[in-house]
């Protein structure tokens, strides 16, 4: 369980997903300061393994993941549909667990979730029109 390291094995665990630069890594008062955040992320992740199913929210979702993310392999994202109901997709982008520290992914997944709010607001502009 990756929350109960000790500070040092912690950033030596960020530094192995590439989650931050080097120099941030280094930077003592930095880390003193975003650690307890990093560590309540990772509490939270292995927590939520351990909760039973949540059962379906039927709302529409699109999922995100990436090629080479160690941390989420890619068939474990349908797992998402369960819980979406029948209004699911998945993007998959190039990179690892932190793929969205390249501007090229973050655009991508802007111009995605855009045309699914785009393709939400039309329809239900023609149900109001049809009412």
């Amino acid at each position: 369980m990756r929350a109960h390291l000790s500070d040092e094995a912690l950033i030596e665990e960020v530094r192995s997903l590439n989650g931050a630069p080097p120099e941030l890594l280094e930077n003592r008062e930095f880390m003193n300061m975003v650690l307890p955040i990093i560590r309540a992320d990772f509490e939270l992740s292995e927590r939520g393994s351990l909760l039973p199913p949540l059962g379906s929210i039927q709302c529409g979702m699109q999922v995100f993941g990436s090629t080479d993310d160690p941390e989420v392999p890619i068939a474990s994202l349908k797992n998402w549909k369960d819980v979406a109901g029948a209004d699911f997709s998945q993007k998959i982008l190039p990179g690892d667990h932190f793929f969205l520290h390249h501007e090229s992914q973050c655009l991508s997944m802007r111009d995605s979730i855009c045309d699914l709010l785009s393709k939400a607001l039309a329809e239900s502009k023609s149900t109001v029109s049809a009412i």
